[in-house]
Protein backbone atom coordinates (compact mmCIF):
# COMPACT_ATOMS: atom_id res chain seq x y z
CA UNK A 1 0.00 0.00 0.00
CA UNK A 2 2.81 2.40 0.82
CA UNK A 3 4.80 1.66 -2.34
CA UNK A 4 4.32 3.99 -5.22
CA UNK A 5 3.21 2.36 -8.38
CA UNK A 6 5.78 2.98 -11.08
CA UNK A 7 4.44 4.00 -14.43
CA UNK A 8 5.67 1.45 -16.94
CA UNK A 9 7.16 2.78 -20.16
CA UNK A 10 5.66 1.11 -23.22
CA UNK A 11 7.56 -0.99 -25.71
CA UNK A 12 7.61 0.75 -29.08
CA UNK A 13 7.96 -0.64 -32.61
CA UNK A 14 8.18 2.05 -35.29
CA UNK A 15 7.89 1.52 -39.04
CA UNK A 16 9.15 4.37 -41.22
CA UNK A 17 8.62 4.73 -44.97
CA UNK A 18 11.91 5.98 -46.44
CA UNK A 19 10.76 6.13 -50.08
CA UNK A 20 11.17 9.15 -52.34
CA UNK A 21 7.50 10.18 -51.99
CA UNK A 22 8.09 11.03 -48.32
CA UNK A 23 11.68 12.22 -48.63
CA UNK A 24 11.59 15.22 -46.28
CA UNK A 25 9.19 13.58 -43.84
CA UNK A 26 11.30 10.42 -43.56
CA UNK A 27 14.40 12.47 -42.71
CA UNK A 28 12.51 14.11 -39.86
CA UNK A 29 10.80 10.89 -38.74
CA UNK A 30 14.10 9.00 -38.53
CA UNK A 31 15.65 11.77 -36.41
CA UNK A 32 12.58 11.67 -34.18
CA UNK A 33 12.83 7.90 -33.81
CA UNK A 34 16.48 8.21 -32.87
CA UNK A 35 15.49 10.40 -29.91
CA UNK A 36 12.54 8.31 -28.65
CA UNK A 37 14.59 5.86 -26.61
CA UNK A 38 14.81 8.15 -23.62
CA UNK A 39 11.02 8.23 -23.33
CA UNK A 40 10.20 4.56 -23.82
CA UNK A 41 11.37 1.32 -22.25
CA UNK A 42 12.40 -0.22 -25.52
CA UNK A 43 12.22 1.22 -29.04
CA UNK A 44 12.80 -0.84 -32.15
CA UNK A 45 12.77 0.93 -35.50
CA UNK A 46 12.20 -0.48 -38.97
CA UNK A 47 12.66 1.20 -42.32
CA UNK A 48 10.91 0.21 -45.54
CA UNK A 49 10.23 0.96 -49.16
CA UNK A 50 9.19 -2.41 -50.63
CA UNK A 51 11.24 -4.42 -48.14
CA UNK A 52 11.44 -4.03 -44.37
CA UNK A 53 14.55 -4.18 -42.21
CA UNK A 54 15.37 -3.34 -38.60
CA UNK A 55 17.34 -0.10 -38.35
CA UNK A 56 17.43 0.36 -34.56
CA UNK A 57 21.21 -0.03 -34.38
CA UNK A 58 21.69 2.62 -37.10
CA UNK A 59 19.71 5.21 -35.18
CA UNK A 60 21.45 4.89 -31.82
CA UNK A 61 24.56 6.95 -32.54
CA UNK A 62 23.85 8.33 -35.99
CA UNK A 63 24.15 11.81 -37.36
CA UNK A 64 20.58 13.11 -37.89
CA UNK A 65 21.60 14.73 -41.19
CA UNK A 66 22.68 11.43 -42.76
CA UNK A 67 20.18 9.01 -41.25
CA UNK A 68 18.07 8.47 -44.36
CA UNK A 69 21.11 8.02 -46.61
CA UNK A 70 22.63 5.62 -44.09
CA UNK A 71 19.41 3.57 -43.95
CA UNK A 72 19.09 3.41 -47.74
CA UNK A 73 22.74 2.36 -48.15
CA UNK A 74 23.11 -0.06 -45.24
CA UNK A 75 19.70 -1.62 -44.58
CA UNK A 76 17.68 -3.92 -46.79
CA UNK A 77 14.72 -1.58 -47.29
CA UNK A 78 14.55 -1.57 -51.09
CA UNK A 79 13.43 -4.78 -52.75
CA UNK A 80 12.96 -5.75 -56.40
CA UNK A 81 10.43 -3.06 -57.32
CA UNK A 82 11.92 -0.03 -55.55
CA UNK A 83 8.51 1.60 -55.03
CA UNK A 84 6.55 1.87 -51.76
CA UNK A 85 4.64 -1.31 -51.07
CA UNK A 86 2.90 -1.17 -47.71
CA UNK A 87 1.21 -4.52 -48.30
CA UNK A 88 4.41 -6.50 -48.69
CA UNK A 89 5.98 -4.47 -45.88
CA UNK A 90 3.22 -5.36 -43.41
CA UNK A 91 3.25 -8.98 -44.56
CA UNK A 92 7.04 -9.30 -44.17
CA UNK A 93 7.04 -7.40 -40.87
CA UNK A 94 4.41 -9.76 -39.49
CA UNK A 95 6.31 -12.80 -40.73
CA UNK A 96 9.69 -11.71 -39.34
CA UNK A 97 8.84 -9.73 -36.21
CA UNK A 98 5.20 -10.53 -35.41
CA UNK A 99 6.19 -13.10 -32.80
CA UNK A 100 7.92 -10.34 -30.82
CA UNK A 101 4.81 -8.17 -30.56
CA UNK A 102 2.84 -8.28 -27.31
CA UNK A 103 0.01 -6.46 -25.60
CA UNK A 104 2.67 -4.12 -24.16
CA UNK A 105 3.78 -3.09 -27.64
CA UNK A 106 2.68 0.10 -29.36
CA UNK A 107 3.29 0.30 -33.10
CA UNK A 108 3.95 3.65 -34.77
CA UNK A 109 3.74 3.97 -38.55
CA UNK A 110 5.29 6.95 -40.33
CA UNK A 111 4.26 7.20 -43.97
CA UNK A 112 1.76 8.34 -46.56
CA UNK A 113 0.01 4.99 -47.16
CA UNK A 114 0.56 5.29 -50.91
CA UNK A 115 0.96 1.78 -52.20
CA UNK A 116 1.70 2.29 -55.92
CA UNK A 117 -1.34 0.18 -56.85
CA UNK A 118 0.09 -2.97 -55.23
CA UNK A 119 -2.11 -5.23 -53.07
CA UNK A 120 -2.79 -3.57 -49.70
CA UNK A 121 -2.56 -6.83 -47.69
CA UNK A 122 -4.69 -5.16 -45.00
CA UNK A 123 -5.14 -8.54 -43.31
CA UNK A 124 -1.45 -8.34 -42.26
CA UNK A 125 -1.98 -4.97 -40.55
CA UNK A 126 -5.08 -6.41 -38.89
CA UNK A 127 -3.01 -9.30 -37.53
CA UNK A 128 -0.32 -6.89 -36.29
CA UNK A 129 -3.12 -4.97 -34.53
CA UNK A 130 -4.38 -8.18 -32.92
CA UNK A 131 -0.94 -8.82 -31.42
CA UNK A 132 -0.17 -5.37 -30.03
CA UNK A 133 -1.64 -2.81 -27.64
CA UNK A 134 -2.15 0.07 -30.10
CA UNK A 135 -1.28 1.30 -33.58
CA UNK A 136 -0.79 4.98 -34.35
CA UNK A 137 -0.29 6.28 -37.88
CA UNK A 138 1.49 9.55 -38.71
CA UNK A 139 0.77 10.70 -42.27
CA UNK A 140 2.58 13.68 -43.84
CA UNK A 141 -0.26 14.37 -46.30
CA UNK A 142 -3.44 16.42 -45.87
CA UNK A 143 -6.36 14.25 -44.75
CA UNK A 144 -8.25 15.26 -47.90
CA UNK A 145 -5.76 13.25 -49.98
CA UNK A 146 -5.66 10.14 -47.80
CA UNK A 147 -7.95 8.12 -50.01
CA UNK A 148 -7.09 9.48 -53.43
CA UNK A 149 -5.08 7.86 -56.19
CA UNK A 150 -2.93 5.00 -54.91
CA UNK A 151 -3.49 5.80 -51.21
CA UNK A 152 -4.75 2.85 -49.15
CA UNK A 153 -5.28 4.82 -45.94
CA UNK A 154 -9.02 4.06 -45.84
CA UNK A 155 -8.25 0.34 -45.63
CA UNK A 156 -5.38 0.71 -43.17
CA UNK A 157 -7.16 3.10 -40.81
CA UNK A 158 -9.63 0.35 -39.88
CA UNK A 159 -6.82 -1.23 -37.85
CA UNK A 160 -5.32 1.90 -36.32
CA UNK A 161 -6.30 3.26 -32.93
CA UNK A 162 -5.56 6.79 -34.05
CA UNK A 163 -4.18 8.54 -37.10
CA UNK A 164 -2.57 11.93 -37.33
CA UNK A 165 -2.12 14.41 -40.16
CA UNK A 166 1.42 15.72 -39.62
CA UNK A 167 2.19 18.14 -42.42
CA UNK A 168 4.21 20.38 -40.10
CA UNK A 169 6.08 20.35 -36.78
CA UNK A 170 3.16 21.81 -34.80
CA UNK A 171 0.90 18.97 -35.90
CA UNK A 172 3.60 16.44 -34.96
CA UNK A 173 3.93 18.06 -31.53
CA UNK A 174 0.14 17.96 -31.05
CA UNK A 175 0.05 14.31 -32.17
CA UNK A 176 2.69 13.24 -29.68
CA UNK A 177 0.93 15.28 -27.02
CA UNK A 178 -2.15 13.09 -27.54
CA UNK A 179 -0.19 9.91 -26.98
Amino acid sequence: ITRRKQKEKPVMFALCDVSVSVLQFSCFALALLASLEKFFQHVRSFGFVDEVDEITYMLRHADPFTLRTNVLQNARVVGRRGYSDYGITFKNFLERYGGQLSLKTTVLIFGDGRNNWFSDEAWALQEIRNRCKKIYWFNPEDKDTWDTGDSRMKEYLKYCDKSFEVTNLLQMEDAFGEL
